[in-house]
């Protein structure tokens, strides 16, 4: 096993050094000898033809391990396929034929391409990212807008002026451009999706793409103005690029969802493309681009406007999130010190009566020091969450520590009820274990004028009901006790002194 192991590593380094010695040879050659030196040919029509078959054979492989990525790398391993198909074709068809037809089926095979890289690759962005933000979205339509218009201003357009072919050949040579470009807007949606983040595999897709796109782009200006030669450096591009995007299939990238871009990143990548359609715009006058590169920058432009109007919901709802997160305990979801001081400064300043109460947990500290923290804060969620379901009408908080406080409009012998039913939501026992709450309370606006002075006072209450009973038997009896102590049992308020169960 050890040694079928190391033989199959050998044959990949091996087959490897073949591809790459090949390809860097034919490149060397296609600079250093003239297109019509009887080596040259051999490398454009067999090592051209080997390599392209080499990176179909890749693809094919890729899509035996792909795993989830299975049916992109299948999609784009047809596309590469047909990419060498058309080679194959064109090198021992068509290539020593005088007047060879145009289009030809070299070209169909050619043309197959585009679909299938398309597809694939948004199968593979699908595949990798796990959640898609809209502004990921945005930003990469903004980039392939921006792009396209001018790839059209500077490429397109220039092809168009030059070619005098017929309706069907120029359909066909425009068609090539076209996919380039339409390629290229899906790319750099693709890195929007991925959150501007290169991983080795998805610029091993865009290195193969540039690649590809060198070869077109001189093949189209050097045909259009009738200075194309075969053999030339810009043929190698072809396979080259087949090669790396084949490469990128063998490299693995796990699923994420997208980061949110933070800060300056936030805004950085559509600012670029909106200055460069900006300049677009400016340029338009003097050099009178078409009206789809109009078309296009009007696109971005919108799409910016769309990408601020998003970033601003984002802003709001992240501020709206802070300001929930400021306000409450993280532990039970209550309300925490700050949402208390002001919802105790709304409450006095509003004129009405309100009853305000301080619960400390009896029996807390040994319960923690028995059976842990962990247990103590599982045991603080618990009550957090039975208070918060008593306290109707009103709002429940968590002080801090073991404490908690109630914040309710009633008063006299309604407010009596909500705090007895609070004291029972804070009371635990089980075995080895009883907890119960102290009580303290304060009528306002009354017995206090400011926040701070009726914290200060149900604070003293409660530690005068707590000192004699450090364990409550009965908490919600000594909260009704408390309470009683502190209005009397009509409901009439009684001076404001401290008081005990």
């Amino acid at each position: 096993m050890a040694t079928n192991s190391r033989a199959r590593r050998l044959a990949q380094r091996l087959g490897v050094a073949v591809v790459v010695g090949s390809l860097a040879a034919y490149l060397g050659l296609s600079v250093l000898l003239p297109p019509a030196d009887p080596l040259m040919a051999f490398f454009r029509t067999y090592v051209h033809s080997f390599l392209m078959v080499a990176a179909a054979g890749i693809a094919v492989v890729v899509t035996l391990r792909a795993g989830r990525e299975r049916w992109a790398w299948t999609i784009i391993a047809v596309g590469l396929v047909a990419f060498a198909g058309g080679e194959i074709v064109w090198r021992f068809v068509y290539s020593d034929d005088a007047s060879p037809p145009y289009p030809s089926w070299a070209d169909a095979l050619w043309l197959t391409t585009y679909p299938a890289f398309y597809v694939g690759l948004m199968l593979v962005v699908r595949a990798r990212v796990a959640a898609f933000a809209a502004g990921a979205w945005l930003d990469g339509l903004i980039a392939g807008m921006t792009v396209a218009a001018v790839g059209v201003a500077f490429y397109l357009a220039p092809l168009l002026e030059e070619s005098d072919a017929a309706a069907g050949a120029l359909i066909v040579t425009m068609a090539y451009p076209l996919g380039d470009l339409l390629l290229w807007v899906l790319l750099l949606a693709a890195l929007g999706l991925s959150g501007w983040r290169v991983s080795r595999s998805l610029a091993l897709l865009v290195g193969g793409q540039v690649a590809i796109t060198v070869g077109d782009a001189v093949l189209a200006v050097q045909t259009a103005s009738g200075a194309y030669v075969e053999g030339r450096w810009p043929d190698v591009m072809w396979p080259l690029g087949a090669l790396l995007i084949a490469a990128a299939g063998l490299e693995r990238t796990p699923s994420r969802p997208v980061a949110a871009l933070a800060g300056w990143r936030s805004f950085a990548v559509p600012a670029v493309f909106v200055i460069i359609a900006a300049v677009l715009q400016v340029l338009d006058g003097p050099l009178d681009f078409p009206l789809a590169v109009d078309v296009l920058i009007s696109a971005t432009f919108l799409l910016v406007l769309m990408r601020a109007g998003l970033a601003l919901r984002d802003n709001e709802r992240l501020l709206e999130r802070t300001r929930a997160e400021a306000t409450t305990d993280a532990l039970t979801g209550l309300g925490n010190r700050r949402a208390l001081s002001a919802d105790l400064d709304d409450a006095l300043a509003g004129g009405e009566e309100w009853t305000l109460a301080l619960f400390d947990l009896d029996g807390f500290k040994a319960y923690n020091d028995t059976f842990g923290h962990d247990a103590g804060d599982a045991l603080l969620s618990r009550v957090g969450l039975a208070l918060e379901s008593t306290v109707s009408p009103g709002r429940a908080y968590r002080f801090g520590g073991d404490e908690f406080c109630v914040l309710t409009p009633l008063t006299g012998s309604p407010a009596e009820r909500v705090l007895t039913a609070a004291g029972e939501a804070l009371s635990e026992r089980g075995r080895g274990f009883r907890v119960g709450a102290s009580c303290g309370t304060a009528l306002l606006p009354a017995e206090a004028a400011d926040p701070a002075s009726a914290l200060r006072l149900v604070d003293q209450r409660m530690y005068v009901h707590k000192t004699p009973r450090r364990t409550v038997s009965g908490a919600p009896e000594g909260v009704a006790d408390a309470f009683r102590a502190m209005v009397g049992p009509d409901g009439a308020r009684r001076p404001p002194t401290a008081t005990r169960a």
